[in-house]
């Protein structure tokens, strides 16, 4: 049966769209892959179409699980050369677009280029989509039972929970160090700029079921990255692949927590700080943006509204503020007033859309660092890339794109392989 030789990736931002090519029609790997609702992707993707009629390797009915991975030009798949490609979905995303022809001689050399990917990352014990698929089959599952059911009793544990990950990966990467507690109060927990950290129990009630199922083998860290996972799906947005395999660091600093973005930042602080992890402009906006769903304690309004710093002298209220937002926001936070707590998404808390950076847009930002991002060309431009009225329709897609980015964050510096430790008990090491 001859099927189309040049099937096309129909590209939608940093997702692709597979035409249907007929079934068992060949597939080849494509590059790090995140999973978007409402698309049925598991861990393979249909990636480009070729001739099955010419002969070929036996990779021609194999099909890729994909592993998510920092950035495109990381390939890290795991070959599965014994599925029926008729089972495989039709649209999964992936950061890479284009077409591939229908080469079906260069089909082995292709294979064979796979395959030493795949030891080569096998070896450096990179970060993998269901790694614990063998070792520990239900822990993807439990962590998300103990999210679901967290937020159910609480919906603001959601945001909390992404605001950790956030807080672990930025300070020694994603290693869980954030956990660690105790030690007079030296733990990188105890600085100021965790002020109002949430979800610790959340992460540790989830460490203690898997303890009885696996013991030994899900770390802390990996719970981290999964239950933000879960809390971003279960407030509406996007659902995707995680890469897991890290290991829990063995080190916890209360000084190494100063290298966080503060909500005072301006921008050149907030680019270099996230330039410091690997993340660019559009990661920052894209991470910024989850404050969608998030709300503020007062504590973090104090200076901007009654104690920013005047351009004659002085000191006052932040002077970009439009002034019947500031007398809002004065009405719910007065002097002094450090615990009420706010929605950062103005008209629009706890939806997971892209109201935030229309309102950053339009001056409407809650604290300054959200703010900051109006203040810098190449932010701009990223901010009114997203918050068009056509973006949904014509690009660039924020769910997918914030998705991607919380994948790459996720990467920073994790411990893997023989490096760092699987602690028992989340809040101390082993």
């Amino acid at each position: 049966m001859q099927h189309n030789h040049h099937a096309r990736l129909q590209k939608r931002g940093n997702f692709c769209t597979v035409p249907d090519v007929g079934q068992g029609a060949p597939t080849f790997p494509s590059l790090p892959m995140v999973r978007s609702n409402p698309a049925p992707c598991t861990h393979t993707c249909a990636a480009a179409s070729a001739p099955t009629a010419a002969p070929g390797p036996a990779a021609y009915k194999a099909s890729f699980t994909q592993l998510a991975h920092r950035t495109c030009n990381d390939l890290s798949s795991v070959l599965t050369p014994t599925l029926d490609l008729s089972t495989m979905p039709r649209r999964c995303s992936s950061s890479v677009g284009g077409s591939v022809p229908g080469l079906a001689m260069a089909a082995a050399a292709s294979w064979l280029l796979v395959v030493a990917a795949v030891l080569a990352g096998v070896a450096d014990g990179q970060l993998q989509v269901g790694f614990y698929s063998s070792s520990c089959p239900g822990a993807e599952s439990t962590v998300a039972s103990v999210v679901r059911q967290a937020g159910s009793a609480d919906p603001t544990i959601l945001p909390a929970l992404l605001r950790l990950q956030f807080h672990d990966c930025f300070v020694r990467g994603c290693d869980g160090s954030v956990l660690i507690k105790g030690g007079g109060g030296s733990a990188e927990v105890d600085n100021s700029k965790h002020q109002g950290l949430r979800g610790l129990e959340i992460i540790e009630g989830a460490k203690t079921q898997l303890e009885a199922q696996c013991p030994g083998v899900v770390s802390c860290a990996d719970i981290v990255a999964l239950a933000a996972r879960d809390a971003v799906a279960f407030t509406g947005g996007p659902s995707f692949d995680v890469p897991t395999g890290r290991r829990d660091g063995k080190v916890s600093n209360l000084r190494d927590a100063d290298a966080l973005p503060d909500a005072h930042d301006g921008i050149g602080a907030l680019r270099s700080k996230f330039r410091a992890n690997g993340l660019d402009e559009k990661d920052l906006v894209l991470l910024t943006a989850a404050h969608t769903v998030g709300t503020t304690a007062c504590f973090f309004l104090q200076d901007r509204l009654y104690n920013f710093p005047l351009p004659g002298g002085g000191r006052g209220a932040d002077p970009t503020i439009p002034p019947g937002f500031l007398s809002e926001l004065k009405s719910r936070c007065a002097p002094g007033d450090f615990n009420t707590r706010l929605p950062l998404d103005r008209g629009s808390g706890g939806v997971f859309d892209t109201s935030i950076l229309r309102n950053i847009r339009n001056g409407f930002a809650v604290i300054g660092s959200d703010a900051a991002l109006y203040n810098d060309t190449a932010t701009v431009d990223v901010v009114d890339s997203y918050s068009g009225l056509l973006s949904n329709f014509f690009g660039p897609y924020f769910r997918q794109d914030f998705a991607d980015a919380m994948v790459r964050m996720g990467s920073i510096g994790v411990v893997t392989g023989g490096a760092g430790e699987v602690r028992k008990v989340c809040s101390k090491f082993n």
